[in-house]
Parts: C-alpha cells; sequence; structure tokens
C-alpha cells in the first residue's frame, strides 16, 4: 500500500509556554487524573530504551490539548484573511483550526464526517497534520506526551499509554510500537485560501489572526512508503508546477506563484497514460492531450481528458532543518537539478 504524505519546513522559531485552560470533558480520560494520567503505562518511567534524540521536558498534557472542541462557521470567526490555518477535508466537510491557537495547544482531538480525527501542529518542526484516530477497529484518545524527540512533539494514547512520533505518526514506544496512523487529507494554508475552496467550512471557535510563519521558509515533502521528497516552496513559486516520480508514482505539485497557499499535489498519470502539467497562460494544461486542468481539484475542465480526474495526494509541513532527521534518506528537489 502506497502512502501519500507531505510536508513543509522553516527555520528557527521560540518554544511558547502553554496557557492554563478550562476545557474538560467526559471523553477525556485524563479529565480528573494527574499530569501522568494516573496508573496509565509510561513507557519512559517504566524504564524502556528510548531512541537517541529523545528528551523528556514536560509531564503528559502540560500542554494540554483540547479534548472537546467546538466550532462557528466561517462568518462568525472574526478571523482575518491572512489568519495561518490547518485546513482539514474529508468526505465532502471541512474544518479550519487556526495556528496562532495551536501554537498553544498543538492538539485537537476531533471527528470530521463522523471519523475521529487527530489534529496536531508542532510550533518546533512546522508539520501540521491530521490522521484518523482508529487502529484496527479501536478508536483512540491522544494526549500531549511533553517530550521531544529529534525536534519534534510526541503524543500518548490513552488506551496503552504508547508514545506516538508526530512528524511520522507513528508509535516509537510502549505497547503499539510500530503501529502508523492513517494521514488525513490537510493543508496548511491563509484562511481567504482555505474559505475559497471550502466556502461551508466550520472554523475552530478560538482567535484568528495573522502568523510569523511563512511559507516561504519552507518545504512541501511528498512521502511515499520508502521514498520521500522535500520541495522548497521559494523554487516552487519560480517554476509554478514541478513534474516528478516519487517512489515509482508519477506526481505533480502545483502551486499559484501569487499565493503560495494555494498548492495541491497530484498524481499525473490519467487512464494509463503518464501526464506533463504545466502552465500556459495561467492555466494548469498537460503537453500530451492539451487538456484544461483545475489546479485546485485536478478536475478536467477542457479538452480530450475533460471529466476526468487527477487524483489528489495529501500533504502536512515541516521546517527544513528537521527534514533530515525524520527522513534522512529523503531527497530536496531543488530548480537546478541537484
Amino acid at each position: 500500500m502506497i502512502i501519500f504524505t507531505v510536508a513543509l519546513a522553516v527555520g528557527a522559531i521560540t518554544v511558547l509556554v502553554a496557557q492554563p485552560n478550562s476545557d474538560t470533558s467526559a471523553t477525556d480520560p485524563s479529565a480528573t487524573s494527574d499530569s501522568a494520567v494516573g496508573p496509565l503505562y509510561d513507557p519512559v518511567r517504566a524504564g524502556e530504551q528510548t531512541p537517541s534524540g529523545y528528551r523528556p521536558i514536560l509531564d503528559r498534557d502540560t500542554i494540554r490539548p483540547i479534548y472537546d472542541p467546538s466550532f462557528v462557521t466561517a462568518s462568525e470567526s472574526g478571523w482575518t484573511p491572512s489568519t495561518l490555518v490547518l485546513g482539514v477535508s474529508l468526505d465532502g466537510e471541512a474544518k479550519a483550526y487556526p495556528i496562532v491557537h495551536l501554537n498553544f495547544r498543538e492538539m485537537v482531538i476531533d471527528e470530521l464526517a463522523g471519523k475521529p480525527i487527530l489534529v496536531t501542529w508542532c510550533p518546533l518542526c512546522g508539520t501540521a497534520m491530521a490522521h484518523s484516530r482508529v487502529v484496527d477497529g479501536e478508536t483512540l484518545v491522544f494526549g500531549n506526551q511533553g517530550h521531544l524527540w529529534q525536534n519534534a512533539m510526541t503524543w500518548y494514547d490513552h488506551g496503552t499509554g504508547s508514545i506516538w512520533s508526530q512528524p511520522l505518526g507513528e508509535a516509537i514506544l510502549g505497547p503499539l510500537a510500530g503501529t502508523r496512523l492513517e494521514r488525513v487529507p490537510s493543508t496548511l494554508t491563509s484562511w481567504t485560501t482555505w474559505l475559497e475552496r471550502n466556502p461551508e467550512t466550520l472554523a475552530l471557535d478560538a482567535p484568528g489572526e495573522p502568523s510569523s510563519y511563512r511559507l516561504t521558509d519552507m518545504v512541501l515533502v511528498v512521502e511515499l512508503d520508502d521514498e520521500t521528497v522535500g520541495y522548497p516552496f521559494d523554487e516552487l513559486r519560480d517554476v509554478e508546477v514541478v513534474n516528478d516520480v516519487v517512489n515509482g508514482v508519477e506526481i505533480a505539485v502545483v502551486v499559484d506563484p501569487e499565493n503560495l497557499g494555494g498548492w495541491t499535489v497530484f498524481a499525473r498519470q490519467v487512464n494509463g497514460q503518464t501526464l506533463t502539467l504545466e502552465r500556459v497562460d495561467g492555466e494548469l494544461i498537460d503537453l500530451e492531450t492539451g487538456t484544461v486542468w483545475d489546479p485546485v481539484r485536478g478536475t478536467g475542465l477542457e479538452g480530450e481528458l475533460a471529466g476526468e480526474l487527477l487524483p489528489p495526494i495529501p500533504g502536512f509541513t515541516v521546517f527544513p532543518r528537521d527534514f533530515d532527521s525524520f527522513w534522512p534518506e529523503g531527497r530536496i528537489w531543488s530548480l537546478d537539478g541537484s
């Protein structure tokens, strides 16, 4: 099975201190427990061998996740157009989470289109992600482990106490070690761009303001099973479209040069034919058939392949300095081919 993933990367940032909060929920197993979640197993305290680069920093849930999120309509949000959001879309439904608020809370335990999801943001490595919370038919509730591995946040699950790496979405310690969560399509972008693409989106009931994070400081990363490739946004802006092959899959990375938040990644094989995509006079076309494609949804608009679909590839973000830590065998695409 091929797993699609995408990431971005940025420079150094300041560590933020978690703010006190009062939200609790009957679905939150730690609401009445201490910071170690009572008797729940903790692999570190139990003496399991931690991987190189693992650093205990805080107790569990010192930076408390949002266990019981509430939402408002887009018009009720009051967010500024340039608010940076992590947008998640699933089965025709969409939600947006402002990065300025996730800087302090980092995790949201949520549901979308009736499916349990985990929405996370690591301020230290810039990874904005969404995952399914279902493992082998069981729905997991996650908390913030408060430890760092390779400069990135870790989680724990309230069922087994296993510790998970956020960038990998994988348990690295405890009974579930080696288990990976399924990624859910998500996008790091501006509120304006997300709203244009998802006009019926709901917004997390939280402040939304401009952020200091910039996509030009980041790398878009595509992970297909055993191969991972990073695409720097500052170079993508100059080429607009990159046709590449990752782990044998022909892909196209498409960006709007006027709005880097308008990025998409597609598989570029349709009906067994591999297409070469380019921007021509502002339109996205393929050189093989001349079909005009929707750069957002990947739908064929005009031409021989009108009505066909370029399969989308979901993505996430990470700062450049952290790319090698999690994907040491990965490569960084460059405009000059190096």
